[in-house]
């Protein structure tokens, strides 16, 4: 038997949430997704982090977008509510569910200049909103618009999520006690180790070097279900810094990519991995280095890594994908905001230029992809002025690919001069357009044979 039926109840209670997890007031995740994988084992943490000195009844509920508490980006916040007591054999249940609102590229020195962050703080006990707090937050100067009225929605829709357990554990009649959870995790640790033998075991070696002058290096085995991953000589982090819990959840991401461990995302299946992050590397980042271009570029690089290695050990398996991608903002000066993320994985997939078009003053000019090889490239032209900001990395061949494979085309970013000559741009800066810009990205995803 492939599944459980704890696994079955809580994907289908959480089924309409992009990134949650549901977890024991023992420390246990019982089940947790995203839509950025890495964030997926953060939430033990950002769990424990927030209990430790604030007290929640069932209902209640705690804010935090800490980058170093278990979150991610600081436009992603997670709210974190009991669902249960501790009862007898029942330990109690908690819920993490994560939002997000009014994301930008917010790129700077401090993590505390790149928006409003907000530690694990109490918005709702006793049955109402801790007003004060509440508009405390909504007058920093980094707070952003409409923010108030979200939060204060997204407490109601909390509510009724509670409601919604609360009946669900009624109708089906069913409760989670402290042995069940037990042999629920022992389960998903044993499904997600005998995946990993299933192929070859060994070791090996990748390295990744970043545009901001970054080194990682990694040395990974695979023994008896069990996968290492040591990034000892790994360099300190100049502009690009990722905390340990995103480098664990980056190795996870990949790792169950590779192998297939998409069914449980526990305590259990996250045991299956133990990653060494030396101090002072930039996959070890301490708070106040800013984190979001870590939690993009920096995240990038390790599962790159990952891969690479992967492939190195398990061989005659599916083709090798790089992470390379770009991400734009622009800000239209008429009003108008595009956020747009580049991948060529994903924009090989799905790309609607209507949709573009009819959103945004930007015209579509070309655009090619070729779903073989992972190429993706877009050419378009500004038609109102704009301020815009971009982020990539791995513009550069700097990648060492495994034996018998070439490195993808670096990424390209680049804007047309008057002279009709395309300049390229750095990986990351910002600028102001005038109407009638013209842009191009150039994405390659996939390693080739030599």
């Amino acid at each position: 038997m492939l599944s459980s039926w704890i696994f079955e109840v809580v994907d289908l209670y959480l089924k309409n949430e992009k990134s949650a997890a549901l977890i024991s007031r023992e420390g246990d995740i019982l089940h947790a997704k995203s839509d950025l994988g890495f964030e997926v084992t953060g939430f033990k943490y950002l769990t424990e982090n927030s209990l430790k000195y604030i007290s929640l009844k069932p209902g209640e509920i705690l804010i935090t977008n800490d980058s170093y508490s278990g979150g991610s980006f600081l436009h992603r916040y997670s709210f974190l509510m009991p669902l249960t007591s501790a009862e007898g054999t029942h330990p109690g249940l908690l819920l993490c569910v994560r939002r997000e609102f009014a994301p930008g590229l917010n790129i700077s020195a401090k993590l505390d200049d790149e928006g409003l962050r907000i530690p694990p703080t109490p918005i709702f006990q006793g049955g109402q909103l801790v007003t004060p707090i509440i508009e405390a937050m909504s007058m920093h100067p980094l707070c952003p618009q409409g923010f108030k009225a979200w939060l204060q929605n997204t407490v109601a829709e909390l509510g009724d999520l509670h409601k919604k357990w609360m009946a669900l554990e009624k109708n089906c009649k069913f409760s989670l006690t402290s042995n069940e959870i037990k042999k629920f995790i022992s389960f998903s640790q044993k499904y997600s180790a005998d995946k990993i033998q299933e192929k070859a075991q060994g070791e090996s070696r990748a390295e990744v070097r970043l545009d901001s002058g970054e080194v990682l290096k990694l040395h990974l085995e695979v023994h008896n279900g069990l996968v290492k991953a040591d990034f000892s000589g790994s360099s300190p982090g100049f502009k690009t810094h990722l905390p340990d819990l995103a480098t664990f959840g980056a190795c996870y991401a990949a790792l169950a990519s590779f192998y297939g461990l998409t069914c449980f995302k526990t305590t259990g299946s996250f045991s299956v991995l133990q990653v060494t992050k030396p101090l002072g590397c930039f996959l070890n980042a301490k708070y106040p280095s800013s984190t979001h271009q870590g939690f993009h570029v920096g995240v990038a690089a390790v599962q790159m890594a990952m891969n690479m290695a992967l492939h190195q050990i398990v061989k005659n398996t599916n083709p090798l994908f790089a992470e390379n991608d770009i991400k734009i903002e622009m800000a239209f000066t008429q009003g108008g905001h595009w956020l747009s993320h580049w991948s060529a994985k994903a924009c090989c997939e799905s790309v609607s230029v209507e949709n573009i078009e009819a959103k945004y003053p930007v015209q579509i000019l070309k655009m090619e992809k070729t779903q073989e090889n992972m190429h993706f490239a877009l050419e378009f032209k500004t038609l109102a002025a704009c301020q815009i900001r971009w982020l990539t990395d791995f513009t550069v061949n700097t990648i060492r690919p495994p034996r018998g494979m070439k490195t993808p085309t670096p990424t390209k970013i680049e804007s047309l001069n008057d002279k009709g000559e395309w300049i390229p741009l750095p990986s990351q800066g910002s600028t102001d357009l005038l109407p009638g810009t013209r842009l191009r990205v150039d994405i390659h995803g996939s390693f080739a044979q030599n």
